[in-house]
């Protein structure tokens, strides 16, 4: 994936491979190793970036809110 952020707070698991997920802060980023089992919170509207070390697979959760979660 390419740097990106999401409205929305999220969740971030590891289900298998390896990668790391690139969490941007204005000037400062910071980089979490992501293996099997590993879980990640990211606030919305927080760049972010995952690559593969080679691949990784990961489930996604997006906390929507009520008026999005109706549509």
């Amino acid at each position: 994936l390419e740097d990106h952020s999401v409205k929305e707070p999220i969740v971030i698991q590891c289900v298998a491979g390896e990668g790391e997920l690139i969490i941007k802060y204005a000037k400062e980023s910071n980089t979490i190793k992501l293996l099997p089992g590993t879980f990640v919170t990211v606030e919305g509207n927080v760049m972010h970036d995952v690559i593969g070390k080679p691949s990784v697979s990961i489930l996604l959760i997006r906390f929507l809110s009520n008026k999005e979660n109706k549509k």
